[in-house]
């Protein structure tokens, strides 16, 4: 539902809840790709952390499966910045909320 253009997640497609304007994209030492989509979410000490931007229009459904791992999720399509924060502007909350707000829409 949420697919990757560019960058290291390219191609990749994401089960997200949440489909904010700029987004963390984390690569751990496995290469297994992640998204920190939700606000509590953190990049482990070891992640590589990959920002990108939202393109487009968002939309949503909503996933009925066995288990309780349905739910609401979004669609939608993101592009890897092409100049990347520094990491300690995006490896902590606080910082990457501040970088999100100093940048243009």
């Amino acid at each position: 539902m949420t697919s990757f253009r560019s960058g290291p997640a390219e191609g990749k497609i994401l089960m997200l809840r949440r489909s904010p304007i700029f987004l963390r994209v984390v690569v751990n030492s496995d290469g297994k790709i992640d998204a920190l989509d939700q606000p509590g979410d953190q990049p482990t000490a070891t992640e590589q952390i990959h920002v990108y931007k939202l393109e487009g229009e968002v939309g949503s459904c909503h996933i009925n499966r066995r288990g309780g791992t349905g739910g609401f999720f979004t669609f939608a399509t993101y592009r890897h910045l092409p100049e990347q924060p520094q990491d300690s502007d995006v490896r902590e909350t606080l910082n990457w909320q501040a970088w999100c707000l100093s940048q243009p829409r």
